[in-house]
């Protein structure tokens, strides 16, 4: 769960996504729905763990998983849960913000999510040992990449590259497709 970007578009906003994973994990092709009490989500299920990177619902909410929060981590030899099954229970709430905030992350590893709920931008970091929430402006474009693979002049280069073809180029979908 490497690189996740945010811009917003004429017509709404674009989540773009790669999953730097190992090639003998299987990522799926498909998207599963699952319909709850109140709104349905759509995310690729992964097939080790049973868990997702990105989940949308049909309220118009997303979120996006990449690992790590700002920095490398030492790892544990094991955990209580895999982040990205806290990404579908987090997608399951009624109020995701409300959810984070209030979620138990003992033992699990660190994270951070993009989350767009009710037409706002967060980002949502576990470092191992405390939460932090930090709001986004929905005008602007993000990108940012897992501190488990990359450090930090990588990710600066890669916003750096970012800003120069978001200012060459008109925002579109095709543009954010093309660079990642």
């Amino acid at each position: 769960m490497c690189t996740v970007s945010f811009a917003p578009v004429k017509n709404g906003y674009v989540f773009t996504f790669n999953r730097d994973e190992k090639p003998e994990r299987h990522t799926p092709h498909f998207i599963t729905k699952e319909k709850l009490a109140h709104k349905e989500i759509y995310f690729a299920k992964d097939s080790k763990a049973g868990g997702t990177w990105f989940v949308a619902d049909s309220l118009g909410n997303a979120a996006m998983l990449f690992n790590g929060a700002y920095k490398m981590h030492d790892k544990e030899k094991t955990y209580k849960k895999s982040r990205g099954i806290i990404l579908l229970e987090l997608a399951a709430a009624q109020d995701m913000l409300q959810y984070f905030k209030q979620l138990n992350l003992a033992e699990i590893e660190p994270f951070s999510i993009l989350l767009f709920e009710n037409h706002q931008l967060y980002r949502l970091v576990w470092d191992g040992v405390s939460k932090h929430k930090t709001m986004l402006f929905k005008e602007a474009t993000y990108i940012f990449s897992s501190a488990t693979l990359y450090d930090e002049e990588t990710q600066k280069q890669r916003r750096q590259w970012l800003a120069e073809i978001m200012q060459q180029q008109k925002t579109n979908s095709e543009v954010l497709l093309h660079f990642h």
